[in-house]
């Protein structure tokens, strides 16, 4: 699970966890719902970077990690309707940031790889021509 973090990268305290992800009063984490955010945090992370690096990165996780690990917070803490001003804020810079990395105005520090749909050219196939002077002929 996760290509870049994982629950304890998530630096929230198990109490904290269990508030934001209890739904059906266990007394328990739900994991499922920490990795769906995990999950939906690196699938929007990805979405940005990936037209200028192949993803998922395997270079440059320091990063990649930062940038998801405040998103997948955000996410758990916005189902609460309980996002701390730090958190927004924190995760509205992240964003600018991705933002900048797809016009290509940031960078996340190493060399950006050719995606796979950019690195292939462009192929073009077509059937045999239907009409063409040496099969009108015989008309």
């Amino acid at each position: 699970m996760g290509n870049y973090i994982t629950q304890s990268d998530l630096e929230i305290p198990v109490d904290a966890l269990i508030e934001l992800t209890d739904d059906n009063n266990t007394g328990q984490v739900d994991t499922s719902v920490v990795n769906r955010a995990i999950s939906d945090a690196e699938a929007e992370f990805d979405g940005y970077v990936g037209g200028r690096y192949k993803v998922p990165l395997t270079s440059g996780l320091p990063v990649a990690a930062r940038c998801c690990r405040v998103i997948a917070k955000h996410y758990l803490y916005q189902r609460r309707d309980t996002l701390p001003d730090n958190l927004k804020a924190e995760y509205d810079n992240v964003i600018r940031f991705l933002r900048d990395i797809a016009k290509g105005v940031a960078s996340l520090g190493v060399d950006p790889a050719p995606t796979e749909e950019s690195s292939q050219g462009v192929e073009i196939e077509a059937s045999d021509r239907v009409f063409g002077r040496d099969k009108l002929s015989g008309m």
